[in-house]
């Protein structure tokens, strides 16, 4: 890693920021989703963010033609062709020093179906931890950074009952995984992977310092 990669790196997270900001003042929620969207949560923690690594954002599709013009305005470049063809539920973009930018339209599609409709207004700059995780968790075949991203979520957000922003939300998480036998079966095979790799090899991914267990909320959550 360049000396100069940290400092890029906080510069398009900001960027990402002053995005969010320019939609509030429209009263259009945008949310981070991704490895920035950990690193603004856990801020306590060491960051994985590289000056590559692309911005991630969620929004409503109701907002879709409000969204594309903030983005615009605040300087982003539509992929015109991509948006007229996937604009129902994916917008694409590109900074002026060329990281893409994706916007999500009422759910996350990868592994599973993540629905988010109704809730990017629980947090201010990112999706509720909640999802967040879940997001992560629904990863068939997770990588390294999937792990640091989980373990930093489970090391900073408590698993509790109910559905609170600044929780690992039980009732969300249950909502979400137990009518649905693939979330299921992928989620608690992520859980089992991720509590056996933190402890052995992966150990090394646990932040440093005063924290939630994460092997332990990993079995909470199983």
């Amino acid at each position: 890693m360049t000396s100069d990669q940290p400092d890029a790196s906080a510069a398009t997270t900001e960027l990402a920021l002053s995005v969010i900001d320019a939609a509030r003042a429209r009263s259009v929620p945008l949310r981070l989703l991704g490895g920035r969207a950990v690193h603004v949560l856990c801020r306590e923690f060491p960051p994985r963010t590289s000056a590559s690594q692309d911005i991630d954002l969620a929004a409503y599709a109701k907002d879709r033609r409000a969204a594309v013009t903030i983005l615009s305005e605040v300087g982003l470049q539509p992929d015109r062709n991509f948006n007229a063809v996937h604009g129902h539920r994916q917008l694409y973009f590109t900074t002026p020093d060329g990281h893409a930018v994706d916007v999500m339209l009422d759910q996350l599609t990868m592994c599973h179906v993540l629905p988010f409709a109704g809730r990017l207004e629980r947090t201010s700059y990112t999706l509720d931890p909640t999802d967040l995780l879940l997001s992560k968790l629904q990863v068939v075949e997770q990588n390294e950074k999937d792990l640091h991203d989980i373990t930093q979520l489970l090391s900073a957000f408590p698993v509790s009952p109910g559905d609170a922003a600044d929780t690992i939300a039980l009732a969300r998480f249950e909502a979400v995984v137990q009518s649905d036998w693939g979330w299921w079966r992928t989620v608690t095979g992520s859980l089992e992977r991720v509590r056996s790799l933190l402890a052995g090899e992966m150990s090394h991914h646990i932040p440093p310092g005063e924290h939630l267990d994460p092997i332990a909320q990993a079995g909470a959550l199983l």
